[in-house]
């Protein structure tokens, strides 16, 4: 009840630098909120992305190893192991 009595007491101006201060303390803190959710946003974006580009380079590897298979030669072949490779640097990345 005190604590109600001193701010009757403060001056109009005294209340409302109070007020204000709160409002900008209360604006900071979402801030920072926003920002550290949006780094989260962009995190799981950025996996999604490599999820997706291995996801993109295996459907590729099976494209050439089915030509290889049904083509035979070294062209394809080859094509199948360049494939291998850029998936197992994806691995890597991710682990």
């Amino acid at each position: 009840m005190n604590m109600f009595k001193a701010w009757g007491n403060l001056k109009i101006g005294v209340r409302l630098i109070i007020g204000f201060l709160i409002v900008i303390i209360l604006g900071g803190v979402v801030g920072v909120v926003g920002i550290n959710a949006t780094s989260n946003i962009q995190n799981a974006n950025n996996q999604l992305v490599e999820a997706k580009n291995l996801y993109q380079t295996l459907l590729e590897a099976r494209r050439a190893e089915k030509n290889w298979i049904m083509r035979g030669g070294d062209t394809y072949f080859q094509e199948v192991k360049t494939k291998v490779q850029k998936l197992r640097k994806f691995h890597k990345a991710l682990a």
